[in-house]
This record gives structure tokens, C-alpha cells and sequence, in this order.
């Protein structure tokens, strides 16, 4: 096995100023919701409570400590609050309630979520604010939190999907805190650098409370302010330190001749998830779409990526993405293809997108909008992801986006917008690339870079 990392280029971020009509503000609603509550307390917690009929109810606490935030020494602190949020006392007491306590963490966000019945919202919310406001565990706890984790990270050693995208963010955003993993590196962190990281980010300003379901939004402000009312407003992480989010135009070349095929992930920068074009770049995913060899309707998918690489047996695989982030994102293709096949297959995988900037068709575009529209109504029927949709939404852009208004600026978008956005950020540009597998043969970097634009026009 190898290792080449190239850099070719380096350019900052810039937030490009929306130019198309149909770009108004994501801060700026659209539609209003009317089940949907909304406050502010004195010490500036947010609160949202979407109402409904169930019995159950979900109770999520979101905030920005992320990853991205950690320092050297506190690489890792942000999964090991994951592990530990919640002591085993608590977890006792929510399973004789029948509630559920779950803990996730982003590169950007920490969530804690709880789902119970109804009657026992008070209860779950004293356990949340017992996770957030008086972390319990001790150096012991630490240290096997750290050994579960280097399990978890030494699991992933065989996850080639998950190598491969780990490679793509160390070549796009080198040298910044993105190209961090969540499961840090840190071998010997200690506990107080644990509880510094939780003391600087579940600070008030950087938190919202968030309850759907079967709850009551007077009493969801009124619980809120008893369980999260005290809680330290004062800013205590100088955001300088984090620096600038740049991308670099790169690649990482992981060279495995035992691997039985190519694993190739490559990515452009976009604007983030609060910028006016997100939901043309989510909608240009769905345009791009995706497949599988595996699954039989592989050759019938209305992608016309798909059509050409399953039709000609080019690729196992392949994935359109789109990670966003607050002030930054990156857009690209991941696939999977035989060695024997790499020419033909890169070929057609740059070429999407200049096909999609030049010669999209209406329609192309509007069966991706009802490919986007289904995704989205699917996933707001759990309520765990409504939970964290309003989490995620209300820290990132201030509020929530319901699904009626997010169909609403997806109908909006017009073939014209999606060419648009296609033909600036992706013609001539640099793109981050990660391989991995026998990859003797493969393109080189310049030749990839050379296909990100046609000379016909």
C-alpha cells in the first residue's frame, strides 16, 4: 500500500452574493407555520415546540460544539460527550419510563434527543438538563470512552466508503479544522479538558431546545426555563481560533492492489446550508442521482449518470453528495468501478457536470424536484428528524424551514438556476480527489482537473 498526497492549489472561500431572483434569504420565511412555537429566554436559549396529536413526544437539546471546535488538546471531546452525556443512572431511569436517550455529534453540531410518552416530558427534560448543565463523569469514564472509540475507529479500518471520504476531506480542507475526524486522535485526553470543551460550548447562546409531538408549547417554555434557565450565557471560545474554512484543490492517492476495485470520491466547493443556493445544490444531487449494481432496477433509474455507467457496466457503484456546513460546502460524485474501466468511467463522472451546466433538459430537472420533494416528505414522517431538522435549522440559520416551504423553493428553481450555479462552480475549478484501491492506471490529477471544462463552448 501507498500513500501520495498532491497540492495543486489553494483558494480561500468566498461567499458569492446570490445574483437570481429566485434567491431570496433563507432567514427570510416564506410560509408560515402554524403548529409551530417559538422563544427566547433571558439568558438566550432558544426554544421550538411543533405540536401534534401522539402520545409520544421527542425532546432534543442542539448545540454548536462540534468537532470543528475542539482544540489539539481536546481532540475527540465532542464524540466522548457522546458516549457519556448520559450516566447510567439516568439511562436506568428513562428505561422505566420506556423513554429513549440518544447522543450524536457532527462535525458542527452535539445533539441530545429523548423520545417518551407524553406524560413523562418533565422527567425527560430534567434528565437532558442534568447532561448538559452537570456532566457527571470522571477521568475512568474518559479513558474508556477513549478505548470504546479507538474500537469504533479500528472498525472503520475495513470501511473503505468511510477511508475514502475521510482521504477527500484531508485534501479539501487541509490544514483546517474540517479535515478533522470526529473521533479525534487523542490517546490520553483528560477529563478536564473534556469538561472545558462542554463549558465553552453548551453555553446558552449556542443552544436550542426542541420539542414535537405529543407536548404542550406553554409548557415546553415553561420546562425549558426551569431546566435551562440558569445556564451560563457568557461566550467563552474565541471563534479566531477556528481560522479560515479554505479549500484546496488536491488529491490523496491511497494505492491497495489487493482492493477488487477503484474507490474514487472527488469534490467541488459550494456555498453551505445557509446560503440562498442550498436547495439548488440539493437539488442538483437528485438530478445526478445514484445507484447500485446490486439492486435489480439499477439499468431503469431516471439518473442519466446511472443509465450510462450501469448500461455499460462502467461502475459498481455511485453517489452524488453534498455535505454542507454553515459557511461552507462540498459537491461531488463518489463511486466505486473495475480497474479495467477507470478510463471510461472518470470520463463520464467529470462529464456529468459539465453536462449538467450545458445541456440539462426541463424535464431532467423537474423529475429531480419530485425525486427531492418525495426524500423530504419521507423523511419528516419521523419525528426524530423533524426533532433535529428544527434543531439543526434553528442554530444554523435562526429558524425553521418547514417541508411545505422548502417544496415551495424547490418549485421555484428553473433550469436556468440550476445551469447557472453548475457553470460557476464547477467549470474550471479545482477539485479535492481521494482513490483508493489499484489505482496504477489511474488519471492523473491534471487529467481530471482537464475535464472539468469543454472546449466546445
Amino acid at each position: 500500500m501507498a500513500l501520495y498526497l498532491r497540492k495543486v492549489s489553494r483558494r480561500r472561500y468566498v461567499n458569492r452574493v446570490a445574483r437570481r431572483g429566485y434567491c431570496t434569504s433563507l432567514q427570510t420565511p416564506k410560509i408560515c407555520i402554524s403548529n409551530m412555537y417559538t422563544n427566547t429566554l433571558e439568558n438566550g436559549v432558544r426554544v421550538a415546540s411543533q405540536v401534534n396529536n401522539s402520545e409520544l413526544a421527542t425532546i432534543g437539546v442542539y448545540a454548536d460544539a462540534g468537532s470543528l471546535y475542539e482544540t489539539e488538546k481536546q481532540s475527540g471531546a465532542a464524540k466522548i460527550i457522546e458516549k457519556l452525556a448520559f450516566s447510567q443512572s439516568d439511562k436506568d431511569e428513562a428505561s422505566k419510563l420506556g423513554a429513549s436517550l440518544n447522543a450524536h455529534v457532527t462535525k458542527e453540531h452535539t445533539a441530545l434527543v429523548a423520545q417518551c410518552l407524553k406524560k413523562d416530558v418533565p422527567k425527560v427534560f430534567e434528565i437532558l438538563a442534568k447532561a448538559v448543565t452537570s456532566p457527571s463523569y470522571t477521568q475512568q469514564d474518559v479513558d474508556e470512552a477513549v478505548a470504546q472509540i479507538a474500537n469504533e475507529k479500528d472498525t472503520l479500518e475495513d470501511d473503505v466508503v468511510h477511508n475514502t471520504y475521510d482521504y477527500l476531506y484531508t485534501a479539501a480542507f487541509q490544514n483546517t479544522p474540517l479535515a478533522n475526524s470526529v473521533y479525534g486522535n487523542a490517546t490520553d485526553i483528560s477529563v478536564d479538558d473534556v469538561k472545558e470543551f462542554q463549558t465553552n460550548h453548551f453555553t446558552a447562546k449556542k443552544l436550542v431546545v426542541v420539542a414535537n409531538g405529543g407536548v404542550n408549547s406553554e409548557e415546553v417554555n415553561t420546562l425549558t426555563n426551569n431546566n435551562f434557565g440558569k445556564v451560563d450565557s457568557t461566550n467563552l471560545f474565541d471563534y479566531n481560533t477556528i481560522g479560515s474554512l479554505g479549500f484546496t484543490g488536491s488529491e490523496v492517492r491511497i494505492r491497495d492492489e489487493t482492493h477488487p476495485q477503484i474507490e474514487l470520491a472527488f469534490g467541488f466547493e459550494v456555498p453551505g446550508a445557509t446560503d440562498p443556493h442550498y436547495y439548488t445544490f440539493r437539488l442538483m444531487q437528485s438530478l445526478i442521482g445514484e445507484f447500485d449494481q446490486s439492486v435489480g432496477n439499477a439499468p431503469n433509474l431516471t439518473s442519466y449518470l446511472a443509465e450510462q455507467l450501469s448500461g455499460y457496466n462502467l461502475a459498481h457503484s455511485m453517489e452524488a453528495f453534498y455535505h454542507a456546513y454553515n459557511t461552507t460546502g462540498i459537491f461531488g460524485i463518489y463511486s466505486a468501478f473495475p480497474e479495467l474501466k477507470h478510463e471510461d468511467a472518470v470520463r463520464l463522472l467529470f462529464g456529468e457536470f459539465q453536462r449538467v451546466g450545458k445541456i440539462a433538459r426541463e424535464v431532467d430537472v423537474d423529475r429531480a424536484k419530485e425525486i427531492l420533494k418525495g426524500q423530504i416528505l419521507r423523511n419528516n414522517q419521523s419525528s426524530t428528524f423533524v426533532n433535529r431538522d428544527i434543531g439543526i435549522k434553528t442554530l444554523s440559520l435562526g429558524r425553521y424551514i418547514s417541508p411545505s416551504e422548502e417544496i415551495t423553493r424547490i418549485n421555484d428553481i428553473e433550469l436556468n438556476d440550476v445551469q447557472s450555479a453548475a457553470n460557476e462552480y464547477f467549470n474550471d475549478q479545482d477539485p479535492a480527489v481521494s482513490s483508493l484501491g489499484p489505482i496504477g492506471a489511474l488519471a492523473d490529477y491534471m487529467v481530471m482537473r482537464g475535464k472539468t471544462y469543454w472546449t466546445r463552448w
